[in-house]
C-alpha cells in the first residue's frame, strides 16, 4: 500500500503540473482571442486551433502532457522514473500512430527523452550517494537544459504537425494563394 501511494504522490505532480499548464493556455487563447478583429496576426492564433476535429484536440492534450510529463521529470528530485516512463510511452506511441510517417522520428526521440532523464536521475542520484562535486553539478544542469530546450522542440514540431494535418488549416491556405 505504501508503494501505491508513493507512485500516487509521483504522478500527482504530472496531473496537477498537467492542469496549471492547460489553464495557462487556456488562458492565453481567451485573451489573444477575446478581441479578436480579423488581424492577420490573430486570425493565424485562432485559425491553428479552429475547426479541430476529436483526434487532433486529443493528439494536442497527448502533446501538452507529453511536455509536462519531460519538465516534471527533469525538474523534480526523482529516484523512480517508472511512472515517468509510462505517461511518455503512452504518449509518444499515441502521437507516432496519429502521424505514422513520423513514426520512426517519434521512436528515436522517445528513446532520446528516455535515456536523458535516465542520466538525470543517476546523476542526481550520485550527486546525493557519492559526492556532490561543482563539475557533476554543472553536467546536470548542462543536461536539464539540454532536455528542456529538446522538449520545447518536441512540443513545436507536434504542434506544427497536428496543425499540418488539420484540414481547416490546409483549406485556408490553399484559398490564400489564390
Amino acid at each position: 500500500m505504501g508503494e501505491l501511494f508513493k507512485q500516487y504522490i509521483d504522478i500527482s505532480n504530472i496531473i496537477v503540473a498537467f492542469l496549471i499548464t492547460t489553464m495557462l493556455f487556456y488562458i492565453i487563447f481567451i485573451v489573444k482571442t477575446r478581441k479578436f478583429e480579423g488581424k492577420i496576426g490573430q486570425i493565424k492564433l485562432y485559425g491553428i486551433f479552429s475547426g479541430m476535429e476529436d483526434a487532433e484536440s486529443i493528439m494536442f492534450a497527448f502533446v501538452i502532457m507529453q511536455f509536462v510529463t519531460v519538465i516534471c521529470g527533469t525538474i523534480s528530485k526523482i529516484n523512480d522514473i517508472r511512472v515517468y516512463i509510462i505517461i511518455l510511452v503512452v504518449t509518444s506511441l499515441a502521437y507516432a500512430l496519429y502521424d505514422f510517417k513520423k513514426f520512426i522520428l517519434e521512436i528515436v526521440s522517445l528513446i532520446l527523452e528516455l535515456t536523458a532523464l535516465y542520466l538525470n536521475m543517476n546523476l542526481y542520484k550520485y550527486r546525493l550517494e557519492v559526492e556532490n562535486l561543482p563539475y557533476i553539478r554543472s553536467i546536470q544542469y548542462v543536461l536539464i537544459t539540454f532536455i528542456i530546450l529538446y522538449a520545447i522542440y518536441l512540443l513545436l514540431v507536434h504542434i506544427e504537425g497536428i496543425v499540418k494535418k488539420n484540414k481547416n488549416v490546409r483549406r485556408n491556405r490553399a484559398g490564400e494563394k489564390r
